[in-house]
């Protein structure tokens, strides 16, 4: 844009004898106005201050990483020891999973009127997280296990001849090095079909909860669970006569309590065991 505008009346190639004689912004050159040697200039930007609100600004590097995976259930394998045929040992074939998983057992074995507790001793590569006794007829025991390259099955073995259930699941995307944030479990003494199992606060976002319990009946009947409250049940099992459980997951997106969790039974119970575990995100 110019500096100045000429004067219609006085257009560039108009006589002249200085420059005085020409429009702001034209020189006298052969006596004649001209724009040559002028000075232009453009016009100053006018910030435009709807279109600069409108522009999204993302506040995140452009080479910032991807968040991490949530942690995803995978598969669940089961099996059992009748009450009539109790045995030293329980065998539970590996689950459906992949390497680097984390894989959790449950294991909840035990004689109703024995004197001592039996002795488990797991298969190679488990870690134990807790293992919570009722009296001296019931035991449930929880394991952690990174997945790689697995047997085709694990054993668990005992002092005694014992019958009960056991499981184990297989979850994605959980920390390999340190899988679980917090947990806890214990005996629930009492009667009755309905059980709540322990809570808890967690530490990080993004867990997953895995509420387990597992009871005892004197009924001569299979018991099967309703879904823990607010999770998604992985498994609903029992020896078909007194001894049986469930297990659940629940996200927990935020940090904070894991809330009550909750399970009835078909048929009454003569006491439970439960254990509350949270699972951690892998970083």
């Amino acid at each position: 844009m110019l500096a100045g505008c000429y004067h219609a009346d006085t257009p560039a190639g108009s006589p002249c004898t200085s420059d005085a004689d020409c429009p702001g912004g034209q020189t006298c050159a052969a006596q004649h106005c001209s724009l040559e040697g002028s000075v232009v200039e453009d016009a100053p930007a006018v910030a435009d201050a709807a279109l600069d609100a409108a522009i999204v600004r993302d506040a995140r590097p452009l080479d910032a990483p991807a968040p991490p995976p949530l942690i995803q259930y995978k598969s669940t394998r089961s099996a059992y020891v009748l009450q009539n045929a109790p045995a030293p040992a329980l065998t539970i074939v590996r689950p459906d999973c992949a390497n680097n998983a984390v894989m959790v057992a449950v294991i909840a074995m035990g004689s109703t009127g024995e004197a001592t507790l039996p002795v488990y001793t797991a298969p190679p590569g488990w870690t134990l997280v807790r293992r919570s006794d009722r009296n001296t007829d019931s035991s449930l025991a929880v394991y952690t296990r990174v997945y790689f390259n697995e047997p085709a099955s694990y054993t668990w073995t005992f002092d005694v001849p014992i019958e009960g259930i056991g499981w184990i699941s297989c979850y994605l995307n959980v920390d390999k090095t340190d899988p679980v944030d917090v947990e806890i479990g214990g005996p629930i003494e009492s009667v009755g079909p309905t059980y709540s199992a322990p809570v808890l606060t967690t530490t990080k976002p993004n867990e997953l909860a895995l509420a387990i319990i597992i009871a005892h009946t004197t009924l001569a009947a299979a018991t099967t669970w309703s879904a823990p409250t607010n999770t998604t049940q992985r498994i609903n099992f029992s020896n078909t006569t007194t001894r049986s459980g469930t297990q659940g997951d629940r996200p927990l997106p935020n940090v904070g309590s894991t809330g009550a969790i909750s399970t009835t039974a078909s048929e009454t119970q003569d006491y439970a065991i439960g254990e509350l575990l949270v699972l951690r995100q892998a970083p």
